[in-house]
């Protein structure tokens, strides 16, 4: 059953990807800290002179955040490509489940085109289908 190992990559898969996301977000807000704000001229603010600034700590900020990403790029595009050849081998199994859930899950078929095509009923079709949600649902 491909389906299940295929469903099981696709999950890992969408975990790196959400991660990336996320680590384009700190660092879309990071890049944010560094723009300049709008002037305050309520109040008279004195600085003294720090040894470190704000702007270098985002900048070292920045570098670590894309290092992070171009890591997890990589371990994303290893996933994308093995998630691809699962999915190979799932359109060329002769599972019957597999072929359901290629139809169902991958290529949206409807219960009726995909009775016509694996010569079930529409309601032998739901079951299968109920069937597999219960097996993915237990993972």
């Amino acid at each position: 059953m491909y389906y299940i190992k295929y469903y099981k990559q696709l999950k890992k898969y969408n975990e790196k990807l959400t991660e990336y996301i996320s680590l384009v977000d700190t660092l879309e807000e990071l890049f944010n800290r560094t723009q300049p704000g709008a002037a305050d001229y309520n109040s008279d603010k004195v600085q003294g002179h720090s040894i470190s600034s704000t702007f270098d700590n985002y900048v070292i900020k920045i570098e670590n955040v894309e290092k992070q990403k171009a890591k997890l790029k990589m371990i994303i595009d290893d996933r994308y490509y093995v998630l691809k050849q699962i999915e190979k081998d799932l359109r060329e199994s002769k599972d019957e489940y597999d072929r359901i859930y290629v139809l169902y899950f991958l290529d949206k078929y409807s219960y009726r085109k995909i009775s016509k095509i694996v010569h079930y009923s529409k309601s032998q079709i739901g079951n299968i289908v109920d069937k597999i949600m219960k097996n993915l649902l237990k993972l």
